[in-house]
């Protein structure tokens, strides 16, 4: 997951917040006042494991951490902290997840039917005695039903490739992936895909003249051969666990049609992000109708239910079909 148009998303991916156009002044100095970058970062755990995003080199000017804990992939909530670089040691911070998220942490290790530990003793996510819900995942990966990945895009190589990249990287044993080039005034995404990933047998590309990304979406339904299809967005980096988590949803009930989730910023490095952030909430909680285990899945969504988010993923017999699907459900714009 990482940051400019390599956003994400992501339920689940994430998403970057980077604003390309200036706030008129009287925006631009209101948000700018008092202003300090926010480092994000990642901590799983069982392993303490932390990774970080965004602009790296702009780590130094951080005196503040927003911080996403997780526990076995499954996420837990964010944690706001202040952030000392290379001093802020991942056991500190584990030891504040584990004052603040300390119920849910407990739920989570007894459904695993572990005993309860301090936070980085759980047995690792890889390791031999691997937890309950590392164990299921694994278990249906190897079930998993094929899918395919539709993505909409229109003049953004750069951000594209970020998507893909972390699309390919997904642990997801059978999936394809329809790249929907909409609306093009250029060749840049068709060039991109023939020099950097001409060899990836499970990648296709189609062009879709008439602009607005629900076209693109029922165009690249109608090129879709899997059981079940996921739609994300250019500026989107997913985990690596979106698919599988995803796909896992549609086994808690027999009706389920539609499933959405959780999607985070990859920065909060300029004042219009910060606010987008705070103001608008891609992040709709951890919690929901159908949750499960891993950053991706919030929500199942029933046949009479319209479905919310960026990335967000249809069963294919219960979904309305391309040629009678309205290009008005979801961004009619790019």
């Amino acid at each position: 997951m990482t940051g400019a148009a390599t956003s994400m998303k992501g339920p689940f991916g994430r998403r970057s917040k980077r604003v390309e156009r200036t706030p008129t002044s009287a925006m631009k100095g209101s948000m700018s006042v008092g202003f300090e970058p926010v480092r994000l970062l990642e901590l799983e755990l069982a392993d303490l494991r932390l990774r970080s995003f965004g602009r790296v080199e702009d780590a130094r000017r951080c005196r503040s951490a927003r911080v996403l804990v997780r526990l076995h992939g499954t996420p837990l909530g964010v944690l706001d902290t202040d952030w000392h670089g290379s001093e802020t040691a991942p056991e500190a911070l584990a030891e504040r997840a584990r004052r603040k998220f300390g119920a849910a942490i407990d739920a989570h290790v007894m459904d695993d039917c572990l005993a309860p530990t301090s936070p980085g003793s759980e047995a690792p996510a890889g390791s031999l005695g691997a937890p309950r819900c590392v164990r299921e995942r694994l278990e249906f990966s190897a079930r998993a039903p094929f899918a395919s990945i539709v993505i909409g895009t229109r003049e953004r190589p750069d951000g594209l490739a970020a998507t893909l990249d972390t699309v390919l990287a997904l642990e997801y044993p059978r999936f394809e992936i329809i790249v929907v080039d909409n609306a093009a005034t250029t060749d840049r995404t068709r060039t991109l895909l023939e020099l950097r990933y001409a060899d990836v047998p499970n990648l296709s590309y189609v062009r879709e003249p008439l602009p607005g990304l629900a076209v693109a979406h029922n165009r690249g339904l109608t090129k879709a051969r899997g059981e079940i299809v996921a739609f994300t967005d250019d500026d989107v980096v997913v985990d690596s666990l979106w698919l599988v988590e995803l796909a896992r949803a549609f086994e808690f009930a027999d009706d389920v049609a539609c499933v959405t989730g959780l999607i985070l910023p990859m920065e909060l490095e300029t004042p219009a992000q910060f606010w987008l952030e705070n103001s608008i909430r891609y992040n709709k909680g951890y919690a929901g109708g159908a949750s499960t285990s891993g950053l991706q899945v919030a929500t199942a969504c029933r046949r009479s239910q319209r479905p919310r988010g960026l990335c967000r993923r249809w069963r294919t017999r219960n979904s309305v079909r391309p040629s009678t699907a309205r290009p008005v459900v979801g961004a009619s714009r790019w």
